[in-house]
Order: C-alpha cells, then sequence, then structure tokens
C-alpha cells in the first residue's frame, strides 16, 4: 500500500501569528521599550551590525544591534543604560501572551488535501508545543470543518533562541521527513534500528526559500547518513528503495493565488556505494558539524 504524508511547517503556511522580539530594560523585563519583527532580529542575530560596536548582553546571549535601533531605543526610553537592555521572546513562549494572540489561519495552502487519503502533521521551528496547546487546537477545530485532521506534530526548535534562524532547524526538518520516508530512526549522523512509521511519498510545505533548497538537496544528505550507518539498517533501507519509488514533493509557498507553490520533487535514489574521503567531500565536513548540537 502506497501511503502518503503531508507535513506543514505552521508560521506563514498554516497560520500568521504577528510575533516580535522585544528590546527590555533589564529591571523590567515583562514591558517591552521597543518591538522588533523577527525579520529585522534576523539581521541582529547575522552580525550585520558589529561594526557599529553597540554590544547587549543578556542570558547568556550578545549581539550587536545598528546605531538606528539604539536611537530608537533612546527616543522610547531616554538616558537608558546600554549596559540595561536584552531581549525577550517572551510573545513567542509566554502562556499569557500566547493565548491571547490573533492566528489569521491560512487554509488555502491545506484545502487541496480535501479528500485526499493522505495524512497530515505539523512540522514546526516553534518550540514548546505545550505552551502552543489551545493555538494549535484554533487550528485544529478548523480542519476538522473540511473533514482534516493532524496527526502528527513535531516542534523541532530546543530553545526558542532559535526561531526558525538556525541550521540545525533545517537539519532537524530533513530529518524527520527522512525517518517517516525510510522507516528508521536518525541519531547522530546515521540511521539507527528503531522502526518508525513509514511512508512512500511525503509531501512538504514550508515558506522559508533556504529550507526549501535545503530539501531539494536531501538525497546528498540521505546518502552521508547511510554510509554512517550499520550493515543491517543499509539492508534495511535497501529494501525499502526496492519495494517502491520513495518520494518527497517539496513546496514552497509562493503566496500566488494562480500558483500558489513552487515545487520540486525528490526520488531517493541507492546511495554510492563506495565511501568518499573527508578531503574529496564538502558534504561531509558539513554534514559532520551538526555533531556539535
Amino acid at each position: 500500500m502506497n501511503k502518503e504524508l503531508a507535513m506543514f511547517d505552521l508560521d506563514n503556511t498554516l497560520w500568521y501569528i504577528k510575533s516580535d522580539i522585544w528590546v527590555i530594560d533589564k529591571n523590567n523585563p515583562s514591558v517591552p521599550i521597543l518591538k522588533i519583527s523577527p525579520i529585522e532580529f534576523a539581521l541582529i542575530r547575522s552580525g550585520i551590525y558589529v561594526k557599529d560596536d553597540i554590544l547587549i548582553e543578556y542570558n547568556g546571549e550578545s549581539f550587536f544591534i545598528s546605531r538606528d535601533i539604539m536611537e530608537r531605543i533612546e527616543r522610547k526610553k531616554k538616558n537608558i543604560r546600554l549596559g540595561n537592555i536584552g531581549i525577550s521572546y517572551s510573545e513567542f513562549f509566554d502562556d499569557d501572551i500566547l493565548n491571547k494572540k490573533e492566528v489569521q489561519l491560512l487554509l488555502n495552502n491545506i484545502k487541496h488535501l480535501i479528500g485526499k487519503n493522505i495524512e497530515i502533521g505539523v512540522l514546526t521551528a516553534r518550540s514548546d508545543r505545550k505552551k502552543h496547546a489551545n493555538l494549535l487546537n484554533k487550528l485544529r477545530v478548523k480542519l476538522k470543518e473540511y473533514g482534516l485532521e493532524i496527526d502528527k506534530i513535531y516542534f523541532v526548535s530546543e530553545s526558542i533562541r532559535a526561531i526558525g534562524y538556525q541550521d540545525k532547524v533545517v537539519y532537524d526538518k530533513n530529518n524527520i521527513l527522512l525517518t517517516h520516508l525510510i522507516g528508521l530512526g536518525i541519531e547522530d549522523n546515521h540511521f539507527v534500528p528503531i522502526k518508525k512509521d513509514c511512508f512512500n511519498k511525503v509531501h512538504f510545505y514550508d515558506d522559508i526559500k533556504s529550507n526549501f533548497m535545503s530539501i531539494n538537496n536531501l538525497q546528498d544528505y540521505f546518502d552521508f547518513l547511510v554510509r554512517n550507518s550499520d550493515q543491517d539498517c543499509i539492508e534495511f533501507i535497501n529494501n525499502r528503495l526496492e519495494s517502491g519509488n520513495l518520494t518527497i514533493v517539496n513546496n514552497l509557498i509562493t503566496n500566488n493565488e494562480l500558483n500558489p507553490f513552487e515545487t520540486k520533487t525528490i526520488k531517493l535514489n541507492s546511495p554510492i556505494k563506495f565511501p568518499i574521503k573527508v578531503v574529496d567531500n564538502k558534504l561531509t565536513v558539513k554534514f559532520e558539524n551538526f555533531k556539535k548540537y
């Protein structure tokens, strides 16, 4: 039987929730001085403002902010000392704030599955599923009106500090997709003999271009994992590959009503059987870097 699974990211894919990062006074962290968007915060995280030499440190994190942001902070709270400025993620994990959030459900990105025999999952870069229980319930109730039900839920960030911008989030999403395609668990850069629910075709939907591009290169990562795996796992994988076409249908959300998805289909092939030396293969170095997490 050819089982299919559709995995959806949440933010800007199945829902839109306006969530900002707070700039706070460490002496009064429950009230923001200034709110900045996740996109603006991604620039801060990238280190682009290091040249402005305005360093803020809080809860074990350090960031350089721009002169423009500093001026905006000072207009909101005059005479604040740089050492008293911090960054807060309250809108992403505080129960009281999350439960008051307005949720815009983006059902047009999933309605094409109505009436189809495809299991549905959520695979998000957010952290802490329990804190999002009420928001998830709103989504599930609405989907049930269309005969759709969420069967699997994965929140892959270990900390709210990731907020979807770290490479590990992409790495973990790749692992979950391959786990459900192959039917084996993945630990420490190799397949392990722990059987998982598996599907012949996995559809993935995400709005972030870098995630889309990474999954387009899933064959390379799959080859790497197999080379690190024990022979028993390799035999299991070969049997899976021989039993039928194992396929990832990768969909980038475009917000275009006429063409809502940019789609790439990736059929998993048997890995190259001979080992590749580290000096000859940058991918090996790239994937092994994830061992530090």
